[in-house]
């Protein structure tokens, strides 16, 4: 997709005045980011009134694709810092910036959580949803 669509569908969101809708701009910033405009989509995302998780992993995911391991790890550590609780998409990303960097140790504690909250069964899905993303 061509960002100069992303930006055309932000303009027209504004002008009619769907910008403040939650699922609107989540929407945007995952657009921006997968014309790998992440400086947009992190504007659209800092920019928000309303965060949600969903707001929250369209962004940790938009970075995560455009290979920011580093920025990936900060996002995660404000969804936990504004009480957010992640989830298994979440964990994904986290995860695959985890290998990105080669952060081996960072992994298995994210393992661990995922076993310890999750259970074992939900790891597994979670290895799938890696495979399809790879």
């Amino acid at each position: 997709m061509d960002g100069r669509v992303g930006e055309c569908v932000h303009c027209m969101t504004v002008r009619d005045g769907f910008d403040g809708l939650v699922f609107v701009a989540n929407g945007l910033v995952n657009v921006y980011a997968v014309c790998g405009r992440v400086e947009s989509a992190r504007k659209v995302f800092d920019e928000m009134d309303e965060r949600n998780l969903v707001s929250w992993n369209s962004v940790i995911n938009g970075v995560g694709l455009n290979r920011r391991p580093d920025e990936v790890l900060k996002l995660v550590r404000g969804v936990v810092g504004e009480g957010v609780v992640p989830d298994r998409f979440t964990m994904v990303s986290l995860l695959m910036a985890c290998a990105e960097m080669g952060a081996l140790a960072l992994g298995r504690r994210v393992h661990g959580y995922m076993v310890k909250v999750e259970g074992a069964r939900a790891y597994i899905q979670v290895l799938y949803m890696i495979e399809e993303y790879t």
